[in-house]
């Protein structure tokens, strides 16, 4: 990620030029170019005909499809399959040896029975919503990083609840967008009438870094997701909200964010080279977006994480990173695209979906198989 921003360690002790006019200093060009950032972001994002990015109607379609306990295969298929590329793209990676198990996968409705409607659910969300919410014009390596940060934090969260017992319905969806205000905040700030100068983006990540939860939290609710995916996004850095409580799904998030921040580049937000930045009292500037190590703590102990417990969780993380970043044939890689293909959620069995008249049978135990080869044996 280029920096074009001025030099913040350059000499600062010369306020006046020689005739004795204020002069202009490396600090006053950056606080002015910050400000400038974060005022076009409130306009825009306060503007009454300001237009979030869409979340894919077929995203919201099966998520409503999910909740419902006596949902049809019939009825799933059939959304999936209003959006040709994404039923194709959804076949590409449960046929690969990890999820198929063994198993000869050549439809939809065979991949749901075999493993599972949330399971499925959520390799289509990752799909939907990395294909078409991170995506911008301009600044697109740091929309590559927002992306990549993001999946990978949806799939630590499956790690977290494993070890938390804690239900995972909507983790991974919480995972995926928790950092969808900096992806908004991108979008906005590319999207400028012509002639007019783009933030540069070593300005522009930290203004966003700042803002992007109560951003996240304004899209998450034009989207109309439920209120506990809202205030998860809204909180998962600040942990307590305002009655003094943690919620444990934010506090999944949080940790599975520190997870993907600690395993290296690939899923870390960062502008380089920035040490800090001269900003009004309360603005941290930071150059990473990552959590204060007090909360990572509060985070563990809300969810009855010892040292013990964190020591398996980033074992199994380091492994799980490994297979979505640089897997092997054997380890999920699609024989037909090459696509990485991320191991199948830890957390529980596939919620049983009821099944339309015909539909063909199925047995879990190889992708079950598959999932104890990865983590182990309880």
């Amino acid at each position: 990620m280029s920096s074009g921003m001025p030099a913040l360690d350059a000499q600062r002790s010369n306020p006046t030029d020689s005739k004795g006019n204020t002069a202009t200093t490396p600090d006053s060009e950056v606080l002015r170019a910050y400000q400038q950032v974060q005022e076009r972001i409130e306009r825009t994002f306060s503007d009454p005909r300001y237009e979030p990015p869409r979340l894919p109607a077929v995203a919201i379609e099966l998520l409503e499809l999910a909740r419902r306990p006596d949902v049809d295969v019939k009825d799933v298929v059939s959304l999936l399959e209003k959006d040709p590329v994404l039923a194709s793209q959804l076949l590409r990676h449960v046929r690969s040896p990890l999820y198929a198990g063994g198993a000869e996968i050549r439809s939809l409705q065979r991949a749901l029975t075999h493993l599972g409607l949330e399971h499925i659910r959520d390799v289509a969300l990752e799909l939907t919503v990395g294909a078409r919410v991170f995506r911008a014009e301009h600044y697109a390596e740091a929309m590559d990083r927002v992306s990549r940060h993001s999946r990978r934090t949806a799939y630590l969260t499956q790690v977290v609840c494993r070890y938390a017992a804690h239900d995972a319905s909507y983790a991974f969806l919480c995972g995926l967008l928790h950092d969808v205000g900096l992806a908004a905040g991108l979008i906005a700030l590319g999207d400028v009438p012509r002639r007019e100068e783009r933030p540069d983006i070593a300005i522009a990540l930290p203004v966003l870094f700042e803002m992007h939860t109560e951003l996240g939290a304004q899209v998450a609710q034009s989207w109309q997701l439920a209120p506990e995916v809202v205030h998860v996004i809204r909180h998962h850095h600040l942990l307590v909200d305002g009655q003094g409580q943690v919620n444990r799904l934010a506090a999944v998030v949080c940790l599975a964010e520190h997870l993907a921040n600690e395993l290296g580049e690939g899923g870390a937000i960062a502008v380089p080279g920035v040490h800090h930045l001269p900003l009004p009292q309360g603005k941290s500037g930071a150059s990473h977006d990552q959590t204060a190590p007090h909360l990572i703590a509060l985070a563990c102990e809300t969810l009855g994480l010892d040292s013990k417990k964190m020591e398996l969780i980033r074992a199994d993380a380091a492994k799980l990173v490994l297979n979505l970043e640089a897997p092997k044939d054997v380890a999920g890689t699609s024989p037909e695209t090459g696509t990485p293909v991320p191991p199948p959620t830890p957390t529980a069995a596939p919620r049983e979906v009821k099944r339309s008249e015909g539909a063909a049978g199925s047995s879990p135990s190889g992708f079950w198989a598959s999932v104890r080869g990865f983590f182990g044996s309880d």
